[in-house]
């Protein structure tokens, strides 16, 4: 065998052992990084100031900025069943010589909607400073304009994967074999009637909404 030959083989062996090794540090590397995100999710729902549905799981949790007229950090949470952005801001408590010395942290619920409500998250520029973040589309019947939020490059990159993850089914599914129930089949067309006035509810009813409201006497319908 001539040296060229065996420096050629050298070379493409040691490049695909190479290639073999990358791909599996970055295998690890991205089992680390969604453990970190798994752990600050618990972390930020453990802060929220809303309390969890029945049959409702956390997803994802990622701090942020929603960037309509009034900006406002805070926190985007995704369960299997909602959107909800959570504004946080400092109030202060008690000044000593014009220093704040005691502060507490406000939390409100800024907007919220059933998973299904969202049409699409896509990743995109936001605002002059920030450029990265998201912009949350809703489907035309929830009459709400599209909302962007500042987020970091790589959480932007997150919340798309998630989101997908959890209108797909998979998350649902996931889930289920955690809690080692049956995971739910999917909906089936079916009409829902109201239990006041027995009028057809004729809306769209959205992944993960429990309740809606009779188009014509106005009571509620529990829906599931």
């Amino acid at each position: 065998m001539e040296a060229s030959t065996l420096r050629a083989r050298v070379a493409a062996e040691t490049a695909r052992v190479n290639a073999s090794l990358g791909d599996f540090l970055g295998s690890i590397n991205a089992i680390d990084r969604d453990l970190k995100i798994a752990e600050k999710t618990m972390e930020l729902f453990s802060f929220a100031s809303f309390p969890l549905k029945p049959e409702e799981s956390p997803v994802l949790a990622i701090e942020g900025k929603i960037m309509t007229k009034d900006k406002c950090e805070g926190t985007l949470y995704f369960t299997n069943q909602r959107f909800i952005f959570e504004g946080k801001r400092e109030v202060v408590l008690e000044k000593k010589l014009f220093i704040a010395t005691k502060k507490k942290t406000e939390r409100t619920v800024l907007l919220e909607q059933p998973i299904g409500a969202l049409q699409e998250i896509s990743k995109g520029r936001v605002g002059l400073i920030a450029w990265t973040g998201i912009y949350i589309r809703f489907k035309p019947s929830v009459r709400m304009e599209e909302t962007p939020f500042d987020v970091k490059d790589w959480e932007a990159d997150v919340i798309t994967r998630f989101f997908q993850y959890i209108i797909g089914g998979e998350a649902d599914r996931d889930i289920a074999a955690i809690r080692g129930i049956a995971p739910k089949e999917a909906p089936t067309i079916r009409v829902i009637r109201c239990p006041n006035c027995g009028a057809p509810y004729t809306k769209e009813i959205y992944k993960g909404q429990t309740f809606v409201q009779c188009e014509y006497c106005g009571a509620s319908i529990i829906v599931g």
